[in-house]
């Protein structure tokens, strides 16, 4: 559906009175609904992202996705390349080859695995996730596992390679990968903990 601004995603509302028992599928509780309204979400593209991506494609860097992150998902990206190709700040990063396509391919994976972390964050912006529990909510699980699924397609999957130009990784390579889920984690935890210590308002 289309609103007033551009790349804005749209949210319907909607509620139905129940008389009898509960449907026993979302197909069925998805019937005779009576429309509440309509929401517009939008996520604009940061002022220094096109000097950003500009700067990546001059570097050899092939862009795939630009996408808002939070903080934490990139802090241990610097580390991953000082780990694997002797990076140091102020060094250039791989020109080109497999290195370059390797370093790619962990970013790449870094950022997707943390935003599979912050989904789970995402349900609340106070409580604990152990207080919600992690596994309460299936159909997130589902799609989280279903994104885990797809990100090892485009990581080991040769014709997805070819198209984003990414590189099977080891397993010394995925370390600092995974890393990254966990710190967005704990950042996540320990602003949510000062939240409830601070109080309302």
């Amino acid at each position: 559906m289309r609103s007033g601004q551009p790349a804005e995603l749209m949210l319907a509302f909607a509620r139905r009175e129940l008389a009898g028992p509960l449907p026993e599928t979302a197909a069925a509780a998805e019937q005779e609904l009576e429309l509440l309204g309509l929401v517009g979400l939008a996520d604009p593209v940061r002022p220094e992202v096109p000097d950003a991506v500009a700067r990546c494609r001059e570097a050899g860097i092939s862009v795939v996705m630009v996408t808002g992150d939070h903080p934490a998902s990139l802090a241990l990206l610097p580390a991953g390349a000082a780990l694997w190709f002797g990076w140091r700040p102020g060094v250039p990063l791989p020109a080109g080859g497999p290195a370059l396509a390797t370093l790619s391919t962990m970013v790449f994976a870094a950022i997707v695995l943390a935003q599979m972390a912050n989904a789970f964050e995402c349900r609340s912006t106070s409580a604990s996730i152990m207080a919600l529990g992690p596994l309460t909510n299936r159909l997130l699980v589902g799609a989280v596992a279903t994104e885990a699924l797809a990100l090892l397609a485009f990581v080991y999957l040769g014709p997805v390679q070819a198209v984003l130009g990414q590189r099977p990784l080891s397993l010394s390579q995925w370390l600092p990968v995974l890393a990254a889920p966990v710190l967005l984690l704990v950042a996540e935890e320990g602003r949510k903990a000062l939240a409830r210590r601070r109080g309302p308002g």
